[in-house]
């Protein structure tokens, strides 16, 4: 959501922004996990280290879909 705030305007996705948030967010987890052992498991650690990678590529797959679909129009 405060993806979208920044991308009011061309950029803006509407509802869009939760699915491509949310999608982003899962697979950026999933391959941070993978590619940092040290942020698999259940310890309070890489529980943080997972959310924010989750954030901040749920954030970076928003804005890149905002901007690519701006192009289009």
């Amino acid at each position: 959501m405060a993806a979208g705030e920044l991308l009011k305007g061309d950029f803006d996705l509407g509802l869009g922004n939760i699915g491509a948030g949310a999608i982003g967010g899962a697979v950026g987890a999933l391959i941070l996990s993978l590619l940092i052992p040290a942020l698999s498991g259940f310890d309070i650690g890489p529980i943080i280290g997972q959310v924010i990678g989750a954030a901040a590529s749920g954030a970076i797959v928003t804005i890149a879909i905002g901007a690519v679909r701006a192009r289009w129009r």
